[in-house]
């Protein structure tokens, strides 16, 4: 997870990845996703497509700018911060936090101008979702629980090897599984900012809840 300011060399990658988007997203909409390649998005860039695939696994990823996701110190710290709703309200939370910071600042405008590849771009932000539940699942399976449950903080394992209980690695499947039912609620790709949601969030994990504990 990062914690410390970027270097000179993140700076430089973070610059490269914005040429890159800004090509491929140049490119998508005078050409569509289906006429625009990898080499020519690399080309219109500046770079090689080696350089492209060190920085995106496909064309699609960087038209709409997706980062790999990624929990940072700096998610947890203001998550953790907020203990309403309980432990599946912060994971809805969390989950949120890595699917926006892995998005480019620009794509509900390139999902408005693509039109046409809307249905096609769907696809692959389906699969971007999965990376991203991948990414908070294992974060959970490698989290002390004996502290969280003492404190609320979110600490790693001290023993990176140990593995956690096989019931609670089924309950952690549980509440990611959980947690992204609670994000489509809410309808995540509907609101503008990242910081509306603790709310909505709380409300449908209640909603939730009480559905649960309904006579069958």
């Amino acid at each position: 997870m990062q914690t410390t300011e970027p270097s000179l060399r993140e700076r430089r990658r973070a610059r490269t990845w914005d040429s890159i988007h800004a090509a491929a997203r140049e490119l998508a909409s005078e050409r569509g996703i289906r006429q625009t390649t990898a080499e020519l998005i690399a080309e219109k860039a500046g770079v090689s497509p080696r350089t492209f695939f060190n920085y995106f696994a496909t064309k699609e990823d960087a038209v709409m700018g997706l980062r790999p996701p990624q929990m940072t110190e700096d998610m947890l710290a203001q998550v953790q911060e907020d203990e309403s709703g309980g432990l599946l309200a912060q994971a809805a939370r969390l989950l949120a936090r890595v699917l926006y910071d892995s998005f480019a600042s620009d794509i509900k405008g390139i999902m408005n101008e693509l039109t046409e590849d809307r249905d096609h771009m769907r696809q692959r932000m389906k699969i971007h979702m999965l990376r991203c539940e991948q990414e908070l699942k294992d974060f959970l399976l490698a989290m002390d629980w004996a502290v969280y449950q003492e404190s609320g903080r979110f600490v790693l394992r001290e023993d990176e090897n140990s593995e956690p209980e096989p019931e609670q690695e089924e309950r952690i499947r549980a509440i990611v599984l959980m947690a992204t039912a609670v994000l489509r609620y809410v309808d995540y790709g509907a609101r503008a900012s990242r910081d509306e949601f603790a709310a909505s969030i709380n409300r449908t994990v209640t909603l939730f809840s009480t559905m649960i504990k309904e006579p069958r």
